[in-house]
């Protein structure tokens, strides 16, 4: 009985990497020309996304697509609309047959943009989103996939459903207006000391911890307010209904 099933076992893994090796993929790779505050939209579903920024105003998008054969491969298209002042990337899984439903398959991104250009809509499925030190505004949402977002000196509204978020905000002369919002995760949010803003956190199970000094504070042990600093044009927001909420000084 223990041959047949390490024989099984075996099997099952051969089996495995062997359609593993099928898969089809197909890599996309493109520069699109834009002015230095121009906007990103993006939609995805399976498939992570990456944005960091470079000194070029150009976006350049490398993707690769993956699926189980080559037909069904042809049948996910990454759609752009490109402008000087606006990029538009959007992922189609054509419908099938079998109650119409969407092709099976992945597509990853690394996007390379400018520093100050804004993440409009970054909006995904099953997917996560890191963002590395862009300094627009920046709007991004998933389902099912944790948000990293560092670098942020302006407006900031992240979502998730299920899964964690991670941002820091960099010492910024604007007024900082930060959301953070997930069901079924933590928020962990680093903040400069020199910032000046009001804070609100509030989890339904979990606990918020803050390692910054607060005046005008009230806290318990799922949910706090407060400010930081001086000024209270700024805005921090973290709110989670299962998950801990930590607001951390860099």
């Amino acid at each position: 009985m223990k041959t047949l099933m390490l024989l099984l076992t075996g099997l099952t893994a051969a089996t495995l990497t062997h359609a593993e090796s099928q898969a089809a993929t197909e890599k996309f790779s493109k520069n699109y020309p834009v002015s230095a505050q121009a906007e990103l939209s993006l939609s995805n579903i399976n498939g992570s996304v990456e944005v960091v920024v470079w000194d070029k105003n150009e976006i350049a998008i490398k993707a690769e697509k993956r699926a189980s054969d080559s037909d069904n491969l042809a049948k996910i298209h990454i759609n752009v609309d490109a402008s000087q002042n606006h990029v538009d990337i959007q992922t189609e899984h054509e419908r099938t047959w079998w109650f119409f439903n969407r092709v099976s398959g992945s597509v990853r991104y690394t996007l390379h943009v400018p520093p100050m250009l804004a993440l409009c809509k970054i909006h995904v499925v099953n997917s996560n989103i890191t963002i590395a030190d862009v300094h627009g505004q920046i709007n991004a949402r998933t389902v099912n996939g944790s948000v990293h977002v560092k670098g942020i000196t302006t407006f900031a509204d992240l979502h998730t459903v299920n899964g964690n978020i991670d941002a820091s905000l960099e010492a910024s002369e604007s007024d900082q207006v930060v959301t953070a919002k997930t069901v079924n995760g933590s928020c962990n949010l680093s903040l400069p000391t020199t910032i000046a803003a009001t804070i609100h956190g509030h989890t339904v199970n979990g606990n918020v911890k803050c390692a910054l000094t607060l005046s005008d504070h009230q806290t318990s042990r799922h949910s706090l307010n407060g400010r930081i600093g001086a000024g209270d044009k700024g805005k921090i927001e973290a709110t989670t209904v299962n998950g801990s909420i930590a607001f951390k000084a860099l």
